[in-house]
């Protein structure tokens, strides 16, 4: 049978040794700059992941306005304040104006489009202006 005197390292009287010491307190510092990386790459890692899209704005308002030949246009008022969606049919593709300010023209892709009480003015390349009224 071994008894704790007999293992290299301690003294008799249990004393232990300077290279026991030695290890120990290397083993110790070893394991605290594992732990310590390991919590900086979690750390980096949370602030490389991107923020979750936020939200497009909601529709305050949605009018149809009859133009004078006869077409319509439907104007989708978002609750930012500063942007319209715009369809030339019920269900079809989109278009995104915006404003810098309120009371401005409404500015997108080929469009520009002013708001004034009941009607709306459009203005688009290659054609001239239109109005439509809110019916």
């Amino acid at each position: 049978m071994t008894r704790i005197s007999d293992i290299d390292g301690l003294r008799t009287g249990g004393a232990v040794s300077r290279g026991a010491l030695f290890l120990a307190v290397s083993f110790a510092v070893l394991l605290a700059g594992c732990s310590d990386k390991g919590e900086r790459e979690i750390s980096n890692d949370a602030a490389n992941v991107a923020p979750p899209p936020a939200m497009p704005p909601s529709i305050v308002a949605s009018h149809t306005y009859r133009c004078a030949d006869g077409g319509l246009l439907y104007v989708d008022f978002l609750q930012d304040g500063t942007s319209i969606n715009v369809r030339r049919q019920p269900s079809g593709p989109v278009l995104r104006l915006s404003t810098p300010s309120q009371g401005l023209a409404y500015v997108g892709d080929g469009m520009n489009l002013t708001v004034s009480g009941k009607e709306v003015r459009i203005d688009e390349p290659k054609k001239a202006s239109r109005t439509c009224k809110r019916g």
